[in-house]
């Protein structure tokens, strides 16, 4: 069976969307009007002038795949949908994306984190900043969920929101201090998935008691045929990397240990960085229900930071979300979701040494590259 395109996806989606304009009075298709500023996006382009421009210097190419019945919408309009569409029902094109490129989530990690929307805040409009929580799977380059909070303190209740979106079972679910909470790990292990958290203070007792089990462990210790423990070294520019990681299943002596469901073991990493004859070292601690086996849980803490490169460093690096002023109703979080669409589509793309940034430009000059984004069907990962 052919996969949807990302258009198809829109036009399936949008059909159950409520639309937040009066009715009787629409000149222009929400379908049309998400897939022409989905364009802009995956463009590079941000402001609302600027994707009504794009749109007019390809009309033509547009009218191919588009109704387009009364022409095409002012940046007025455009502006005045994505305030007002519900931040809950534009998800539905982040899990419509999602569920197009992935058969399941069975082996894959999923990496959960906080993000805030700098340019959101107005001081003028008595806005405060808003923040987003969101699940993204490094391996596809695909945020598969997102929720919506209005002060960072909240990212902690927006996870299980976060996680309900999805179908986690087999999957692995890796957090920083944020997640890891008890009733967190019993959601993930009620929904047959594992999970991996870091630990810092808001654990106090249960970090102080791994990070002293840990404490004789050294970095040269992981360098041995040894399942529980792990080692590998990046050398590049000068720089060396060093990492090994160690997992142990000796948890039920851990403060508050019936309180974790499915905690089976845990783990450190110690990072040692050289560089210009200049040598740091930093230890980080986990608990996991994973089973002791360090090549796993290496493979999980390394690509929990895939949502921080792959993902939050794109997005205000070659997208521009930290410097967006658009913030107007729910405008923010809705170009926020478009962005990260953008961003799994674009990462389809697997053309050698390819740059995000040749492929936004890309993007923009050739409606041949652009038709690969919009109207070729998605192929699921494996």
């Amino acid at each position: 069976m052919e996969g949807e395109s990302i258009v198809e996806v829109v036009e399936r989606v949008v059909s159950g969307m409520k639309d937040p304009r009066v009715v009787g009075r629409t000149l222009h298709s929400l379908s049309d009007i998400l897939v022409l500023t989905l364009s802009g996006v995956i463009s590079g382009i941000e402001s609302w002038e600027g994707i009504v421009e794009h749109v007019q210097d390809r009309e033509e190419w547009f009218r191919s795949f588009l109704e387009l019945k009364n022409g095409i919408p002012s940046h007025d309009t455009l502006e005045r949908v994505f305030e007002r569409i519900w931040p809950e029902d534009f998800l539905q094109l982040m899990l419509g994306l999602s569920g197009a490129l992935h058969e399941s989530f069975d082996g894959k990690i999923i990496s959960i984190d906080g993000k805030s929307l700098r340019g959101s805040f107005d001081r003028l409009l008595g806005q405060k900043m808003k923040h987003l929580v969101s699940a993204y799977v490094g391996e596809s380059g695909v945020t598969i969920s997102l929720a919506v909070v209005s002060e960072k303190s909240n990212e902690i209740k927006a996870i299980p929101e976060v996680i309900n979106a999805f179908n986690l079972e087999g999957a692995t679910i890796t957090s920083d201090a944020m997640g890891c909470q008890t009733a967190i790990a019993g959601q993930i292990t009620e929904k047959k998935g594992d999970y991996v958290f870091g630990l810092k203070g808001n654990q106090g007792e249960l970090h102080e008691a791994v990070e002293t089990f840990f404490a004789g462990s050294t970095l040269e210790d992981s360098k041995t045929a040894d399942p529980t423990v792990f080692y590998n070294i990046d050398k590049e520019h000068g720089r060396i990397e060093e990492r090994a990681y160690f997992v142990d299943d000796n948890v039920k002596w851990l403060p508050g240990f019936s309180r974790w469901a499915g905690l089976s073991s845990i783990g450190m990493v110690i990072s040692r960085r050289t560089e210009k004859q200049k040598t740091s070292e930093e230890r980080r601690f986990f608990i996991s229900s994973l089973p002791a086996v360090a090549e796993p849980f290496a493979k999980a803490v390394r690509q929990h930071w895939s949502i921080e490169n792959g993902s939050h460093y794109v997005l205000d690096v070659t997208f521009g979300e930290d410097k967006s002023r658009i913030r107007r109703g729910f405008a923010p979080e809705n170009m926020a979701i478009m962005r990260r669409i953008a961003n799994a589509l674009l990462r389809t793309d697997t053309t050698p040494k390819m740059s995000m940034r040749r492929k936004i430009s890309r993007a923009n000059r050739s409606t041949e590259y652009m038709a690969r984004m919009l109207t070729t069907p998605l192929v699921k990962q494996v």
